[in-house]
């Protein structure tokens, strides 16, 4: 049921201090009232007539009763002026996560003002979207993203309270979503593009996928990556000894620029391309109709070839729609499981420190997190290496077999009396 809205109160209120009558008014959505002269052209004996005074209280109410909701609280305006002022130059994935939330919110509770967002709707909104079985990890980031605009509306808007937005804790799980892949389901992806793709588009999307296995970059780096645009992912010092690849801050996760050192395959690979074909765009796979593929529908794409290929990573819970029960379902290989192999591949040989530089971590505890300690094979087969090592050093070594060592004591006293005795 929709909330019924509130009016606009104002009042006349003597001032015993002043001599004279002023208004005070209340805005939907304030808890403290605001107070305003009466009509200047009536500072004469007329303004501590209180008739009068009642009268322009009403007139205020009236005139700001119109322009409530236009000019402060309606929610449309609000979510413009937060779209050109708050988020103008912020990264595409910050506006794509500001459209996904507000979206949900005019879904599911159809607000007209900001005062239709209170602590008890937005409290009925993360209900409503954990019935829809969406994760609580997603219903976090879209209770997050609004208590931020919410927030910033504050200093904005005239008057305006922010309520308190009820984000659900959540447990850290430190396991990965997904899992590294082995050479031969990465050998079996690569046997599966024609089949997705088409014979035509298959060598594009082929060199794509290899580059993000030999770099271990992100899909939107590996997109946007160049051979010699400065302002974007681009590849420097390509022939010399130390290749670089360098990612600007408007290209990388937490904002930071940097430049990486690469791995000799990855080298090796790109340096196939001749200098003078050294142009534009690394990769340019294709969609259907001829056009560069974006990032979102490639990652669509990339998990198509991975069903393809059956590359299993793992069963995941997802709820049924029609039926409106949970189900079990199977999920495959992804963009980002490629860079999760690359990482899995380099972690036994280089230092953490370094790992967390190729993977462009901003802490180290990521790179613990989920690569130096998730392969429980490689670590049981470290403990057994380390057991047999400990064995070694705590066993002292075995002392050669004399003649008589299994001989005992009584044998031997027997044997020393039945020695013969030298002659005279």
């Amino acid at each position: 049921m929709k909330r019924k809205r509130q009016e606009v109160r104002a009042w006349a209120a003597w001032r015993a201090d002043r001599g004279y009558y002023v208004i005070r008014f209340l805005r939907p959505g304030w808890t403290k009232a605001r107070q305003e002269k009466t009509d200047p052209l009536l500072q004469t004996r007329s303004v501590r007539n209180r008739r009068i005074a009642d009268r322009q209280a009403a007139q205020l109410a009236e005139r700001l009763a119109n322009t409530v909701e236009i000019e402060y609280l309606c929610w449309a305006r609000f979510c413009r002026r937060y779209r050109d002022e708050k988020l103008a130059g912020q990264p595409k994935k910050s506006h794509n996560q500001w459209h996904t939330a507000r979206r949900a919110v005019e879904r599911l509770l159809q607000p007209e003002t900001l005062d239709d967002l209170t602590a008890a709707s937005l409290s009925e909104f993360r209900g409503k979207l954990t019935a829809e079985g969406l994760a609580r990890s997603s219903v976090a980031s879209y209770l997050r993203e609004l208590r931020t605009a919410l927030n910033w509306a504050v200093g904005k808007v005239e008057g305006y309270e922010a309520p308190k937005v009820p984000i659900p804790k959540i447990k850290a799980d430190k396991r990965a979503k997904g899992r590294p892949l082995t050479r031969e389901e990465f050998d079996r992806i690569l046997d599966a593009v024609e089949a997705v793709v088409g014979k035509d588009r298959a060598p594009a999307w082929r060199q794509l996928l290899r580059g993000l296995w030999l770099t271990g970059l992100r899909l939107g780096q590996g997109l946007a990556l160049t051979w010699d645009d400065p302002n974007r992912p681009h590849l420097a010092d390509l022939d010399t000894r130390a290749p670089l690849l360098v990612i600007p801050a408007d290209h990388a996760k937490d904002g930071t620029a940097r430049e990486i050192a690469m791995t000799p395959d990855a080298v090796a690979w790109f340096r196939k391309r001749p200098p003078t074909r050294r142009r534009g765009l690394v990769f340019r796979p294709l969609t259907r109709y001829g056009q560069a593929a974006r990032q979102e529908a490639t990652g669509k794409t990339i998990a198509k070839i991975g069903r393809r290929a059956r590359v299993w990573i793992r069963d995941r819970e997802k709820l049924d729609r029609k039926t409106g029960q949970r189900v079990t379902v199977a999920q495959f290989a992804t963009a980002h499981d490629l860079r999760r192999s690359f990482g899995a591949r380099w972690a036994p040989y280089v230092k953490p420190l370094v790992l967390m530089h190729m993977m462009q971590h901003g802490q180290i505890k990521t790179t613990n997190q989920f690569y130096i300690g998730q392969n429980t094979a490689r670590n049981a087969a470290a403990i057994r290496a380390g057991f047999r090592e400990m064995q070694k050093a705590i066993r002292p070594a075995r002392r050669p077999k004399r003649r008589d060592q299994n001989v005992t004591n009584s044998q031997k006293g027997r044997r020393r009396r039945r020695r013969p005795r030298p002659k005279a």
